[in-house]
């Protein structure tokens, strides 16, 4: 589960154990049934759509570590045949080439150790002619324990890529869905039990913070001669509670996305472009304020030589 999905799920869960503290009081009121009943449905659904994931990579992980284990052995047993050869032979490149082949697959990241693996094959297949304890039988079986490496290496993003065409990645369809519901109960709570309303929202207010709600802000600098956006222009935003110091992009971007609603104040500043603010700068839920700022780039004066001192 990614990040943000996490942080979803946990600001969701804490909605749960607000309601289920609350429960008495709120099953009096029938209106509630129907939207707790919902509720817990989505919360069930996601809870199992994320143990079927999990599942499925905890079980890809294990394999991964076997396959990788496999090949690394079989790898590091030819390389040291062929280093003893060529030590022998007194090839101390060669030898030296394939003398440190656990550093290099055993201990390394899963995709570095492919890569390793591969090149330390292709080495001792170049030198068979020379380390002749090599034969095509062993390049075969190291390129079995490879390919199988290999498959399950890639197994997790295959399974997300089979799922998206299966239309069975269930965790964003499933956030969205209790993510509605939570907003629903938040409304209905104001309107029939408004003494919980605020005990709701900060038991969810996780969610809230980090892309429950739409609300964002997108400013463009650009110059208002050339149209060049204009890179790195220091932003300090506040709303009076949280300031954000940020840079626009290289297309001239300041995004910010996950606001609290409220009204913010942006002050920008730049080396070579005269500097201001906008105020008053109104969000609210499932709301973007847009801008696009045009700035005269400052032309420093002229550097006017000092003039000659006179004769004396």
């Amino acid at each position: 589960m990614k990040k943000i999905e996490l942080a979803h799920y946990n600001s969701d869960d804490g909605g749960r154990t607000f309601l289920e503290n609350n429960l008495t009081e709120l099953m009096l009121l029938p209106l509630f049934h129907p939207l707790y009943d919902r509720f817990s449905l989505d919360m069930t659904t996601l809870e199992v759509a994320i143990l079927k994931q999990s599942e499925d990579y905890k079980y890809i992980a294990a394999d991964k570590a076997i396959y990788k284990k496999i090949m690394g052995n079989i790898v590091i047993t030819y390389c040291m045949r062929g280093y003893i050869q060529a030590f022998i032979l007194q090839l101390p490149e060669l030898a030296g080439s394939l003398k440190y082949p656990r550093s290099y697959v055993t201990y390394a990241a899963d995709k570095l150790a492919l890569s390793h693996a591969t090149d330390l094959r292709n080495m001792l297949n170049d030198n068979k002619s020379v380390i002749t304890e090599i034969t095509e039988d062993i390049i075969d079986e190291i390129d079995l324990a490879i390919s199988r490496f290999s498959d399950v290496l890639n197994k997790p993003k295959n399974k997300i890529k089979e799922r998206k065409s299966e239309g069975t990645e269930k965790l964003a369809p499933n956030f969205q869905k209790v993510g509605f519901d939570k907003e629903l109960i938040g409304t209905f709570l104001e309107a029939y039990k408004p003494n919980l309303a605020s005990g709701w929202y900060n038991a969810t207010k996780i969610g809230a913070g980090i892309g429950r709600r739409h609300n964002s802000l997108l400013y463009r600098f650009l110059d208002s001669n050339s149209g060049t956006p204009i890179y790195k222009m220091k932003c300090i935003i506040t709303n009076g509670v949280e300031t954000i110091v940020k840079y626009t992009s290289k297309k001239g971007y300041l995004r910010l996305n996950s606001l609290e609603v409220g009204t913010y104040n942006v002050t920008y500043e730049h080396p070579t472009y005269p500097g201001g603010s906008r105020t008053n700068i109104g969000i609210d839920d499932h709301h973007t304020a847009k801008a696009t700022i045009k700035l005269t780039k400052i032309i420093p004066p002229p550097i006017v030589p000092n003039p000659p001192l006179p004769n004396t």
